[in-house]
């Protein structure tokens, strides 16, 4: 039941990937669809000025007035085919949130009010509420920062929100089993190790029963007397067998994605936290060799062998010369 149940999640979350957006998805979609613009603007004209209360008007031009998210040039009229005005009858010259999706309609809300950075809009239906909240959360606006900082590169330690200050205890988690990580020698690396921010994908192996093997759940759990600085109580990061990473824990109610990147090297350096015998297979998974230390141990054993037989050689001619 439990394989089911994480299949049918995964087939909606490829679904929602593969069209603009679920029909109920619509205000959330603004913030994670890298492509959606969203911004404030007005109805400069539409094509079906005869017909009132209509929800998919046709041919619509406007002028964007106010950017909050995406490739908007303001003050530059642009033209939209389908708009989706919800309930209210579309207004020339009157203010509305407008928010598109690449391959889709642009869903508008009227604006009550904007005064002193403030958005108010008239609420019609769910999604106008929904779009307020977020709004006023600056959800939006934190996704455009998200948005034009893909290629920037992070520590680990910045990714998590975390350091060794407010750590107490950090884990990794892996195929069901909980490892304890030394926290100074896990900072030492997560505190010097550069990630790569990317544009927002689904995991490369998202789709197959196997997906979820290998992730690692890394958890800090944070001090109890830090909680009152405004930090959480504990963070999470997930890192797969691809180098894909991101904000994510067991617990969650949505699935993994590609949010960062990081290098082969790094999380080869990461396996080393774990047991000898799970890196190396971990290890094997990737490169079809055997781990990074036994890849090490063998050179370092076949210089010791060489340097012991040579000692041998000389200690033997040294024995003979003294007979």
């Amino acid at each position: 039941m439990k394989k089911i149940i994480s299949i049918l999640g995964i087939i909606c979350m490829l679904v929602s990937l593969c069209v603009p957006a679920l029909a109920g998805d619509i205000p959330e979609a603004f913030s994670y669809e890298d492509d959606a613009k969203v911004f404030i603007g007005t109805l400069v004209d539409f094509a079906d000025s005869k017909e009132e209360n209509r929800s998919d008007v046709k041919e619509v031009t406007v002028l964007p007035v106010l950017k909050i998210k995406g490739e908007v040039e303001v003050q530059v009229e642009q033209s939209y085919p389908v708009c989706y005005f919800s309930k209210n009858t579309p207004k020339k010259g009157a203010e509305y949130f407008f928010g598109f999706l690449p391959g889709d309609v642009v869903y508008a809300y009227e604006v009550k009010s904007r005064t002193d950075g403030e958005i108010v809009l008239q609420i019609t239906d769910e999604f106008s509420e929904r779009i307020q909240a977020y709004l006023e959360e600056g959800l939006y606006e934190m996704s455009e920062i998200a948005r034009v900082n893909v290629g920037r590169k992070i520590t680990l330690s910045e990714y998590m929100e975390t350091s060794r200050e407010i750590a107490e205890k950090v884990t990794i988690s892996l195929n069901g089993v909980e490892y304890d990580i030394n926290v100074d020698r896990f900072f030492k690396f997560s505190d010097n190790v550069l990630i790569t921010d990317v544009k927002n994908t689904i995991l490369k192996r998202m789709g197959a029963e196997d997906w979820e093997d290998d992730m690692l759940y890394i958890t800090v759990t944070h001090r109890q007397d830090t909680l009152y600085d405004g930090f959480s109580k504990t963070a999470f990061a997930s890192v797969s067998r691809f180098c894909e990473v991101d904000h994510y824990h067991q617990m969650m109610g949505r699935l993994p994605g590609c949010d960062f990147t990081m290098k082969w090297e790094d999380l080869a350096t990461l396996y080393e936290f774990l047991p000898y015998g799970v890196q190396k297979e971990l290890y094997a998974k990737n490169t079809g060799e055997t781990s990074p230390i036994t890849s090490l141990w063998i050179p370092a054993l076949s210089v010791a062998v060489g340097v012991i037989a040579v000692l041998g050689v000389v200690g033997c001619i040294r024995y003979r010369k003294k007979k």
